[in-house]
């Protein structure tokens, strides 16, 4: 990839995606999901620049930039970019990180806030930690939350790993490892700032930062057929540590330290207000906008495309990444759960969706020449 001349070792380059988020003209451009995102990147000391890509919209995403580009600080660039056509997620970020001019990437999606102004520096100056001390560090992941801001105590096992008694794939979202809490003296890099000790993890979600040079090595993020957000970062982190880069997850106890993953368009997520601002618009007001359904948005599929996308995805990744074994017992797992009417309970028919599901999966894995055992087979012609 050919990308402009770097300009800064020290300044960061987002890259925000984006489909359909600006319905909002004149005055109610504040209540355009990029806006907030641009808002709330503007208060970190080292962001350098903002690349959005367009992916085809038909919306008043060229006005909302233009407000962007017109509240921005001084020395901080709003570049944009239109497709043509519909590329899809990884491509449109490929396709900004082609005009990004800073060698340090942070991706985020278009409806995340940043809580706090001192989240990028902290992450910054963690990443940088890590290669310090000589540690070839490929990505670092923040604590992502899409509910509330509070911290989850519990076993490192489960941060960003597949579990190996179930095949669930753990993210990190705004977990603690409670082998933190019981070796205190060992939890900080910086004390006096409140930066707590990077966890190596497996992977992470699409809020991360990493070098250019790394995402080239990595080949960018991949393009899977499904629609939604599912393990294309996964998936880029994977194809980088195989070349030998390791995976990091910043946690912290500091509820503000924080991005906030708004999930525009989709009411079924349950969100809890605090009290914070984004350019003099409350959290509740944002919150309450980002909970009415909207559909052609973002990433934004139905209920029943959801759940087919969820077994997919996941049976795909495992496969391709950790071997058969763990891709069955992931299945086998999320099979009993929605037996026991845990796993999808407000889509009707989900029986019919996973078993089709199922065999999509299979579909791509053959298609990718990935081994499938014959004891596979059999199980899996079951469903």
């Amino acid at each position: 990839m050919i990308r402009p001349q770097v300009r800064s070792e020290e300044k960061i380059s987002c890259v925000i995606p984006t489909y359909n988020r600006c319905p909002g003209s004149g005055e109610d451009v504040k209540y355009n999901p990029p806006w907030w995102a641009a808002n709330s990147l503007f208060r970190q000391s080292n962001i350098g620049e903002i690349v959005f890509v367009d992916d085809c919209s038909d919306d008043y995403f060229d006005e909302t930039i233009e407000r962007i580009r017109d509240a921005a600080p001084a020395g901080v660039s709003v570049i944009s970019l239109r497709n043509e056509r519909r590329l899809g997620l990884g491509k449109s970020r490929n396709r900004g990180v082609g005009s990004a001019t800073n060698n340090h990437l942070f991706f985020m999606d278009d409806d995340c806030i940043i809580v706090s102004p001192d989240v990028l520096p902290k992450l910054k100056y963690a990443y940088d930690y890590q290669k310090r001390h000589g540690i070839r560090i490929g990505a670092m992941n923040l604590p992502v939350s899409g509910n509330n801001l509070e911290s989850e105590i519990c076993s490192s096992s489960e941060i960003g790993r597949v579990d190996r008694n179930t095949g669930e794939m753990h993210g990190c979202y705004t977990k603690i490892p409670e082998e933190y809490l019981s070796e205190s003296d060992y939890m900080f890099i910086d004390e006096s700032r409140g930066i707590l000790r990077p966890l190596e993890v497996e992977f992470t979600g699409a809020v991360f930062i990493c070098e250019g040079q790394t995402f080239d090595e990595a080949g960018g993020f991949p393009t899977p057929p499904w629609k939604n957000a599912l393990t294309e970062d996964s998936q880029f982190i994977m194809n980088m540590r195989s070349r030998g880069y390791k995976a990091f997850y910043l946690p912290s106890l500091d509820r503000k330290f924080r991005v906030f993953h708004c999930r525009y368009g989709d009411p079924c997520f349950t969100r809890i207000p605090y009290d914070i601002e984004v350019d003099g618009v409350s959290f509740n007001h944002i919150l309450e906008q980002s909970a009415v359904a909207r559909k052609n948005t973002g990433c934004r599929v139905d209920r029943e495309q959801e759940l087919n996308n969820n077994v997919v995805a996941q049976m795909f990744f495992l496969w391709k990444y950790y071997g058969e074994e763990f891709a069955l017992m992931n299945l086998k797992t999320k099979h009993l759960s929605m037996l026991n009417g845990e796993f999808y309970t407000d889509v009707d028919g989900r029986h019919e969706i996973f078993n089709h599901a199922v065999r999509e999966g299979l579909d791509l894995i053959r298609g990718e020449g990935i081994p499938v055992s014959q004891a596979a087979e059999r199980y899996l012609g079951r469903f």
